[in-house]
């Protein structure tokens, strides 16, 4: 098939069902076809990481892989192409400027909208550090002859880059996390982005929230291969960004309960609502896998400290307290 087949079918796939199979195989077939028009593979051996003191931007290959998670991919696009349709309803007649800070070599969650609007209805202003993904995107975008969408390549640092006082951006995409925030610059990204969004604009993700809950190790393993639903206790909210809420602290305490009840672990559960009705909570796809704080019998009856440090990767710090 020809690139706007493919596309054209991967978009129809992931917009008009919920087929796992269907939208599989479609993505594959989409990046088989980048993977020949860029020359980048999520499998390449090369690290072209960077390490910024706010977290590490990933490298062109692990940027390539994201494309490969189905139901991140499906979602994502999902809540974008529906912010689109709900930006264009209100801004009228102008054309939706879109941002896309961390594009990787595919600008994959972007990309598919070019199948649905004119670039007379949206612009993208592709923004990427690592250079060469943002080759890759040029490339890309040359070669299937897309152009006319983009309004600016931009390589440089999200964290710190600043859009001009003449352009309106309506929508904000950034997809630049790992489990519970950790490692990678989404928040600082967030801190510097959503100020300057357009009135009236749309970031997405729209809220990032990492929780503490006490689990059962053994059943969530179990989980993993075949779901059984685990039980879980939500214990508290150790970190939340985003249209909704925006941290100027990032310190929290939660109290666990002398009884644990048979749990056996407190770990941090990531979930995000991307837009409207999308959403990824636990193991929905890599950034939704949980991250181990320690036993439960550990933390009985005291109160945890929890602080969110920026740093080359972001990380907590967390102590324990007698409640």
């Amino acid at each position: 098939m020809k690139y706007q087949e493919i596309l054209n079918h991967v978009v129809s796939v992931i917009l008009d069902g919920d087929n796992p199979k269907a939208v599989y195989d479609a993505l594959h077939d989409l990046y088989n076809l980048l993977v020949e028009a860029t020359g980048i593979s999520a499998h390449d051996n090369g690290d072209d990481a960077i390490f910024l003191e706010t977290g590490k931007a990933i490298s062109s290959a692990q940027a390539a892989h994201c494309l490969l998670e189905v139901e991140r991919t499906r979602r994502f696009v999902r809540g974008i192409v529906q912010a689109v349709h709900d930006l264009r309803k209100k801004f009228g007649n102008q054309r939706i400027n879109i941002l896309y800070a961390g594009t990787g070599p595919y600008s994959a969650l972007v990309l598919p909208l070019t199948a649905i609007f004119s670039s007379k209805e949206i612009g993208f202003f592709l923004l990427e550090i690592n250079s060469l993904s943002m080759q890759a995107v040029k490339n890309l975008y040359e070669r299937f002859s897309l152009q006319e969408y983009v309004q600016a390549y931009i390589q440089a640092d999200a964290v710190k880059y600043q859009i001009p006082d003449d352009i309106n951006i309506h929508l904000i995409i950034s997809e630049t996390m790992h489990q519970a925030l950790k490692d990678e610059p989404q928040v600082s990204i967030m801190n510097n982005l959503l100020p300057q969004l357009a009135d009236g604009g749309i970031f997405i993700p729209q809220n990032i929230t990492v929780n503490l809950l006490m689990i059962d190790g053994g059943r969530e393993i179990q989980n993993m291969f075949a779901p059984c639903n685990p039980p879980r206790q939500l214990l508290g909210t150790v970190y939340e960004i985003g249209m909704k809420k925006f941290p100027s602290i990032n310190i929290s305490r939660i109290a666990v309960p002398k009884e644990t009840k048979g749990f056996t672990d407190l770990s941090l559960f990531t979930e995000i609502e991307i837009y409207g009705e999308e959403f990824l909570t636990a193991y929905n796809c890599g950034l939704n896998l949980p991250v181990r704080i320690g036993s439960a019998d550990q933390y009985a009856g005291k109160t945890i400290e929890f602080e969110y440090v920026i740093a080359e990767r972001p990380y907590y710090h967390y102590f324990a307290m007698e409640s």
